[in-house]
């Protein structure tokens, strides 16, 4: 019984001797937990420029000149049969099939080897003046009916001619806008080139069956004028100069004159092989080419140039 009221009587000591709590004073304010700053809005995305006036004038020069090109493939096979065949269908699509088989080979051999030597010479606008004039040759000789043979010759060489302009017109355009829109100004361009495919045999087939077979031809020889002529008149911005290779030899400085690249060296040596890539187009794009050519033949054909150099 002594032992509970021992430890009765040291719990009642401790009690008393401990602090009673600290009160907070009256006059203090009451705490408060702290709190996050208040996040701020995202900033709303600035909205993309509109495309400069230049990339409207390439693209409606696109469409001038996909309207040739597909007012050749449409009506050559009935140009054939009433000029030379006496309208015998059978004959005169034979030889339009042999015209398309070369087509195509001179299309191929265009992008692959001969496209990329020429653009360095001529620099993209020289190229386009030079293949635009000739085209529209090659449109006009075209409607004078001489031979099949002479038919076939100028649409050859209108082929060729014309690969050189729409590679080229398909590459000009990436240097009149910024660089953030490229896949907008391209796409516009291939919408003109599309809708010039619907347009061009829906407005001179019946040219060529009720008033004039050798007027498209003729049209077609001043359109491509108009279009080269509104694609030269674009003013380009200045591009800033690709950084050559790392353990080049050469002192090699880039300069942006015509929509191209000159080339300065100080000492011996060649260009590297991607600096030109990068100078002779910014962005892969797709112009007018033959049926079954591909962008992909011009870029082989810088390759292989490269390597001939080399």
């Amino acid at each position: 019984a002594e032992a509970p009221a021992a430890e009765a009587a040291l719990a009642r000591a401790n009690s008393q001797t401990q602090e009673p709590a600290a009160e907070p004073a009256p006059d203090s304010p009451p705490q408060v937990p702290p709190q996050a700053p208040p996040e701020t809005p995202p900033e709303p995305a600035a909205e993309p420029p509109p495309l400069p006036l230049a990339a409207w004038i390439i693209s409606f020069a696109c469409f001038l000149n996909s309207i040739g090109f597909m007012t050749f493939e449409a009506l050559g096979v009935m140009y054939i049969q009433d000029e030379f065949y006496d309208g015998d269908p059978a004959k005169g699509t034979l030889f339009w099939s042999k015209t398309l088989s070369l087509v195509g080979i001179v299309g191929l051999v265009v992008n692959l080897f001969l496209y990329f030597p020429i653009v360095m010479a001529m620099g993209l606008k020289g190229s386009i003046a030079f293949g635009g004039f000739i085209s529209a040759v090659c449109f006009y000789c075209i409607g004078i009916p001489l031979h099949r043979w002479w038919f076939a010759g100028w649409g050859l060489a209108l082929v060729f001619f014309d690969n050189i302009v729409g590679t080229s017109t398909g590459t000009i355009i990436t240097t009149v806008v910024d660089p953030s829109q490229f896949g907008y100004a391209i796409g516009i361009m291939t919408l003109a080139g599309n809708m010039a495919r619907a347009f061009g045999p829906f407005f001179f087939g019946p040219v060529y069956e009720h008033v004039s077979k050798t007027l498209p031809w003729t049209a077609n020889a001043a359109i491509k004028i108009v279009a080269t002529g509104l694609v030269l008149s674009v003013k380009e911005k200045a591009q800033a100069p690709p950084a050559p290779d790392e353990g080049a030899k050469d002192d090699v400085s880039v300069a942006a004159s015509d929509g191209f690249v000159q080339k300065e060296r100080s000492t011996g040596g060649r260009l590297s092989l991607r600096a030109l890539r990068r100078a002779l187009s910014l962005s892969t794009t797709e112009g007018l080419l033959t049926p079954g050519a591909t962008q992909e033949f011009a870029q082989a054909s810088e390759l292989l140039f490269g390597l001939v150099q080399r």
